[in-house]
């Protein structure tokens, strides 16, 4: 049965994939425009080098700065991913990129789905995944979290009963039976 089995019809989310996915990214990058103090800084630094003949190059645009740099790799289908590291390296920055959900800057690299070419954007309201902070209510239990979640995600017109099989299926799929019907808390 699967997802697509909740959700026939060609227009619900779901539908045209097959469940089971995999991701591969090359060269995921992000480039956002620099505030103009920054900016400022950048033309002076290049004029600087310009008069004392040192190399300048095409990344040299000072109204831009690269936030996401050249990152690779592949996300597997039936894993659970973990992205890691310090405070402000860019884990939001690429997770946004890679989920087409990156319209305050430039987005660059290439993503394959299933081993084909793909355009995030095509995905954005297929994906998601959990931001660093929590943004599920407390008083909830996890069934009701993920059931709002799933009813203001899904287009407009997904009956009450498809958001309900949805939600039992993504319970089932992250093994949270057993912890279902508590509460949140925090």
């Amino acid at each position: 049965e699967g997802l697509s089995a909740i959700h026939p019809d060609s227009e619900a989310p779901f539908a045209k994939l097959p469940d089971r996915i995999s991701f591969q990214f090359l060269k995921m990058g992000m480039k956002v425009r620099a505030p103009p103090a920054v900016a400022a800084r950048r033309r002076k630094a290049i004029a600087d080098r310009a008069r004392t003949g040192a190399a300048s190059s095409e990344a040299d645009d000072p109204n831009w700065m690269e936030v996401l740099h050249s990152v690779s790799g592949t996300i597997d289908h039936s894993t659970i991913t973990a992205i890691m590291g310090v405070s402000g390296c860019g884990k939001s920055t690429f997770m946004n990129v890679l989920c087409g959900r990156a319209s305050y800057g430039e987005p660059t690299g290439t993503l394959f789905v299933n081993g084909k070419p793909a355009e995030p954007e095509k995905y954005r309201n297929r994906l998601g995944f959990v931001p660093q902070d929590d943004i599920v209510r407390e008083a909830l239990t996890v069934y009701e979290n993920i059931f709002y979640a799933a009813t203001l995600k899904l287009p407009r017109g997904t009956t009450p009963r498809r958001v309900r099989n949805l939600v039992h299926e993504i319970i089932e799929m992250l093994g949270l039976q057993s912890c279902r019907d508590s509460v949140v808390g925090s």
